[in-house]
């Protein structure tokens, strides 16, 4: 998880972390019990915004369940459409969701999507998901590149070892072993700063 979070934010991913591990373990009254206490945390919050977060994450994973990603998009959606700490996770989440159903035919507002969060917070898992689309979807080469290394430089170690495998697969090989060995020094470093990461999600 990122180290800078909002507040807000920060309470609801580690809500939805706990609930995890607590189903994972076979702890499923515990799990709804942490679900109970999430409830009270934002009970006062304007619309419940973090529960709408912690359920739309749930949903994502399938951790009550089988995944609903169609719930899930529902939920990322709400968010998106509120001012607040919650609001560039509601646009990267429709964006995920979205990759997740189709991503050639959803490409362009995936992209859109992305950019808001990038403007609205800098969101290095939006700047992920860019380079992606660029890479798998669009076939923009030099467009992956600038997201991979703009999140790479924003923090997240994913970001080099997605260009390096990109280069790799373009036959770049000296290219990709220079950047192998860059991300082999600084990576741990990052992640001693920033904390554990996924490329996609705080």
């Amino acid at each position: 998880m990122r180290k800078f979070l909002p507040k807000s934010l920060r309470l609801a991913e580690e809500r939805v972390q706990e609930v995890k591990r607590l189903m994972t373990t076979g702890s499923e009254f515990y799990a709804f019990q942490a679900l109970e206490l999430a409830n009270r945390d934002f009970g006062g919050s304007q619309l419940r915004l973090g529960m709408y977060y912690i359920w739309a994450r749930l949903k994502e994973d399938g951790v009550l369940g089988e995944t609903d990603t169609n719930g899930a998009l529902e939920d990322f959606t709400f968010l998106m459409r509120h001012d607040g700490d919650f609001r560039s996770e509601g646009l990267i989440g429709r964006a995920r969701m979205l990759h997740r159903m189709n991503p050639e035919k959803n490409a362009d507002e995936i992209l859109s999507l992305c950019r808001q969060a990038v403007d609205l917070d800098a969101s290095v898992a939006a700047m992920m998901l860019m380079g992606v689309v660029f890479e798998h979807n669009k076939w923009d080469f030099g467009s992956a590149q600038k997201w991979y290394l703009r999140a790479y430089r924003s923090g997240q170690p994913w970001g080099l070892r997605f260009y390096t495998h990109m280069q790799f697969k373009r036959k770049k090989f000296l290219t990709s072993i220079l950047a192998s060995v860059v991300l082999a020094v600084t990576s741990p470093l990052m992640v001693k700063i920033y904390g554990e990461s996924t490329p996609f999600k705080i």
